[in-house]
């Protein structure tokens, strides 16, 4: 069935608008969430982010300040803690960081932060079928 021109125009009208001002910082967020959100909505065009993106965005910068408060916890305290016991175990905040890393990880991916959400899938093998072609990572 082909699509008419009415079709077209109510295709564009439920599309996600873009964010022509830029992503307003969400109410509830600490003072350096704040400055994280608006470092990060500053260092892309104004119509990077849609919407939508503000629930991703929100998780981003909040899950990167649990990182941070674990990365200062095993700074002042150690990766090795000692148990009542005398057992030397690794940190708990060990398991923090590395969720909220991971964490991190994965929404800077949806949110077209990292630069690998921007090589397609597939490509590192395009380069080995053609040993001349430039990788995506290389610098340009």
């Amino acid at each position: 069935m082909a699509r008419t021109a009415k079709d077209v125009v109510e295709i564009a009208r439920t599309a996600p608008e873009p964010m022509r001002q830029g992503l307003k910082v969400p109410a509830g967020l600490s003072a350096a969430e704040r400055r994280l959100w608006r470092s990060i909505v500053a260092s892309l065009p104004a119509d990077f982010f849609k919407a939508a993106d503000v629930g991703l965005l929100t998780v981003y910068v909040r899950t990167a300040s649990v990182a941070n408060a674990a990365g200062d916890v095993l700074n002042a305290e150690g990766l090795v803690v000692v148990t009542p016991t005398g057992r030397r175990r690794a940190h708990p905040a060990i398991n923090q960081w590395n969720a909220a890393v991971f964490t991190l990880a994965r929404v800077a991916h949806k949110l077209r932060l990292s630069h690998a959400s921007h090589v397609r899938d597939g490509a590192c093998m395009t380069v080995a079928a053609n040993p001349g072609a430039r990788r995506p990572f290389d610098e340009r």
